[in-house]
């Protein structure tokens, strides 16, 4: 009696309930039990392929582990990140801008001239280069054979252009300066070398400036290891007559050939502006 009242209180509808229940559960576990089989059979798959050498043992790994590809090739990205960023803050050298006056050139009218270099049309990159991991004329190439010569001209006419026709060489040497701020470099050395020009007594006065190398190149992850270009702005002097004329700007990128230590190079405190000695 007792026993047939307990299953009584089971109700057509409670067993209907677990029945359900039971049938989701192996539904569930058979789902998951298809996923585990197709993840076991693809890494097979991947495993017989690497045998055969059709993949090798890294491609495997990461085929069939995201996570592991995640980790490992998170540095490379960490190793391509970090010039562009060093890139946008080399920026920042153009926010503070020195005050100068060179030799006949006022302070006001020097600030003229640096807000027109700052006006300037063409760009350090993509202009002087379009280079992506190093600088150059061939976006992911290297660069041509040319390519230095045609920086070099290029910023002497920016130069020049600047200055106006007939400018003297206070003003040339103000825009020259300009030009190179306006860019983001930072004058570092004044030097005289000797130069005998047709048996008249003269001399080269080249105005060094440091320029991160990136700037040529957003991608150039060589650069962090080569990380200043020099530029060095050249005046003739001939001592006869004691004048001075803009002659030439040479550009060179930082290399195996030579890495310039800009502190070691320094003999002008850091905001000096130029001027003929």
């Amino acid at each position: 009696m007792d026993a047939r009242s307990n299953n009584e209180r089971f109700s057509v509808r409670q067993i209907d309930a677990v029945r359900n229940h039971s049938f989701e559960l192996i539904t569930i576990s058979k789902r998951k039990c298809g996923q585990h089989e197709r993840a076991i059979d693809r890494a097979c798959r991947f495993m017989e392929t690497a045998k055969r050498g059709k993949l090798s043992d890294w491609e495997c790994v990461l085929a069939t582990n995201p996570r592991i590809a995640i980790v490992l090739l998170s540095p490379v990205g960490l190793l391509f990140a970090l010039p562009l960023v060093l890139w946008a803050f080399s920026f920042t050298e153009l926010l503070g801008q020195e005050k100068c006056a060179i030799g006949s050139i006022s302070g006001a009218e020097y600030q003229r001239i640096l807000d027109r270099a700052g006006a300037q049309r063409w760009t350090v990159w993509p202009g002087l280069s379009n280079g992506v991991f190093w600088p150059s004329d061939n976006g992911f190439r290297g660069p041509t054979a040319s390519f230095n010569g045609n920086l070099n001209d290029q910023l002497l006419s920016h130069v020049k252009e600047l200055a106006g026709p007939d400018a003297s060489a206070n003003r040339e040497l103000a825009s020259g300066h300009a030009v190179m701020r306006s860019m983001g470099a930072e004058y570092v050395q004044t030097q005289e070398l000797p130069n005998m020009v047709r048996g008249r007594a003269g001399s080269n006065i080249h105005f060094k400036y440091f320029l991160p190398q990136v700037r040529f190149a957003p991608a150039c992850v060589l650069c962090l290891i080569w990380w200043y270009t020099t530029i060095d702005v050249t005046f003739s002097h001939d001592l006869a007559t004691d004048r001075y004329e803009l002659t030439a700007v040479n550009l060179q990128h930082a290399g195996l050939k030579g890495t310039p230590d800009k502190e070691r190079s320094r003999n002008v405190p850091w905001g000096s502006c130029p001027k003929f000695r």
